[in-house]
C-alpha cells in the first residue's frame, strides 16, 4: 500500500498554498444582555454593542466577533453546552459603566428633591472631589432627614463655602439639636432593590388617637 501510494504521488495534485477557509460564519446580535448564543453556549461582547448586528467568525478552536471589520471579542471556543464564556474586559466596562449610571440616578434623585443640590454638586465638580462618595451620604441624608431639612443645609453650606457631605451632615444634627430633636438613627436594610428603592408615604397618626380617647374610661 504504501509503495504504491509513492508510485502516484508524482501524479497528485499539490496542496494549495493557503488553506481552504471553513471557519463558520454568520451574522447575529444579542438581546439584552451582552453576550450571543452560538452552538449552545453564550459568549460575552462589549455592552455598547447589545442588540447590534455582528459577524460572527468561528473556527474548531476561537470565536470571534467582528463590528464591521473590527475584532470586538475572542473567546476561546467551547465544545460543551450551556457554559457562558465572559471577557474581563468586557465584565469591568459593564460594571463601570452600570456604577456610573448608578450615580446619575443619584444625582438627579437629589436635584428634584432639593433645589440647592445642583449648585452644591457643581461647587463639589470644582473641587475634583470624589463625586460618587458625597451623592452616596447625600442621599442617606436625604433619606433621613427628608428634602426640606436637607435643602435647608444645603443652602447654609453653600453660603459658608462649606462644600462636603460630612458639613452638611453637621449642619443637619445642629439643627435637630437646636430643635430638641432625637438623633436620626441609620436603619440596615437588604441589599434587595425592591426594598431599597420603595418610597413610603407617611399618613397622619391623629386617627389612632381618636380611637385611644374613644376607648378611654
Amino acid at each position: 500500500m504504501h509503495q504504491a501510494l509513492e508510485e502516484e504521488r508524482p501524479r497528485l495534485l499539490a496542496l494549495p498554498e493557503n488553506a481552504f477557509g471553513c471557519d463558520v460564519v454568520r451574522t447575529l446580535h444579542s438581546g439584552k444582555t451582552p453576550y450571543v448564543r452560538f452552538d449552545g453556549n453564550d459568549y460575552s461582547i462589549p455592552h455598547t454593542l447589545v442588540t447590534k448586528p455582528l459577524t460572527l467568525v468561528a473556527s474548531d478552536s476561537l470565536v470571534r466577533l467582528l463590528d464591521g471589520t473590527r475584532e470586538v471579542a475572542r473567546h476561546t471556543r467551547c465544545w460543551d453546552k450551556g457554559k457562558t464564556l465572559e471577557c474581563e474586559e468586557h465584565l469591568a466596562a459593564l460594571a463601570a459603566h452600570k456604577r456610573h449610571a448608578h450615580e446619575l440616578r443619584g444625582r438627579d434623585r437629589l436635584r428634584q428633591s432639593c433645589p440647592s443640590a445642583d449648585a452644591f454638586i457643581a461647587a463639589l465638580a470644582s473641587r475634583n472631589a470624589h463625586l460618587a462618595g458625597h451623592t452616596s451620604r447625600l442621599l442617606k441624608l436625604l433619606d433621613s432627614h427628608g428634602p426640606e431639612a436637607l435643602e435647608a443645609a444645603l443652602s447654609t453650606a453653600l453660603s459658608r463655602g462649606a462644600i462636603g457631605a460630612e458639613s452638611v451632615a453637621h449642619l443637619l444634627e445642629h439643627s435637630r439639636r437646636q430643635q430638641h430633636l432625637p438623633p436620626v438613627l441609620s436603619v440596615s436594610l437588604p441589599d434587595d432593590p425592591r426594598v431599597r428603592s420603595a418610597r413610603v408615604q407617611p399618613h397622619s397618626l391623629s386617627d389612632y388617637d381618636a380611637l385611644l380617647r374613644k376607648d378611654s374610661p
